[in-house]
């Protein structure tokens, strides 16, 4: 069994963790109509099903992944 490798010390997370950035909000794009079941590790709240259609659920959905 091997052991998961450590960041070397004094990193800092961000230097661990990369992420790509849109430049614009209008570079944003995803679905905006029918139901999507976001995954457990974006959506820990236990029912991660969003109808895209209720202007509600569409917000949330997306206030989640942003978040």
């Amino acid at each position: 069994m091997s052991t998961p490798s450590r960041p070397p010390p004094g990193s800092r997370y961000v230097d661990q963790r990369h992420y790509v950035v849109a430049a614009t909000l209008s570079e944003l794009r995803g679905p905006v109509s029918g139901m999507v079941t976001l995954d457990r590790w974006l959506d820990w709240s236990g029912n991660g099903a969003y109808d895209l259609d209720d202007p509600g659920d569409l917000q949330l959905m997306y206030q989640t992944v942003l978040n």
